[in-house]
């Protein structure tokens, strides 16, 4: 199980750096939706591998979501107006895409790491060993620096101690 957590906190970290490129430049209000309809491509792979049922429900559910997504991701293209900007929502749509399958493959990786024992704890342990280690190389490599939030003179207290 905590290796299952592990290799989530890499899907994870990924998952969520492709979805903030794709926040900075599309809107939110389509963006965000489409990214969390990553729990469809989660409860496939468990249909598919896990051979979980596939209801009538799900079904619909799933088509629903699907219409939902053209609907929105429809909406971009009718505010085109100049080659840049369609490059630009080519650009959206490869990181936003790139970013719901991880999130979708995470939360299916979730699952197995519940099917093999773990519990909440083990599992989030196991990503976090993972997640946090890849944020701070990401954020030391973008800003060639390490940034000390408090130093033992400054005054500052954290949490009021």
């Amino acid at each position: 199980p905590y290796m299952y957590g592990m290799c989530a906190g890499v899907t994870l970290y990924f998952a969520l750096f492709y979805f903030s490129i794709s926040l900075s430049k599309g809107d939110v209000s389509v963006v965000a939706p489409v990214f969390r309809s990553s729990f469809v491509l989660s409860a496939l792979l468990a249909i598919i591998f896990l051979n979980e049922a596939l209801t009538i429900s799900k079904s619909i559910a799933f088509l629903l979501l699907v219409i939902a997504a053209f609907l929105l991701l429809s909406n971009i293209q009718t505010n085109l107006n100049q080659p840049s900007d369609k490059r630009s929502m080519k650009g959206t749509l490869r990181t936003l895409t790139i970013a719901t399958l991880l999130m979708g493959i995470t939360g299916f990786i979730y699952k197995l790491g519940a099917m093999a024992g773990g519990n909440s704890i083990s599992i989030v342990n196991g990503q976090a060993i993972v997640f946090f280690p890849l944020a701070f190389l990401s954020c030391y490599h973008k800003e060639k620096k390490i940034i000390i939030l408090w130093k033992k003179d400054s005054g500052f207290k954290p949490f009021g101690c």
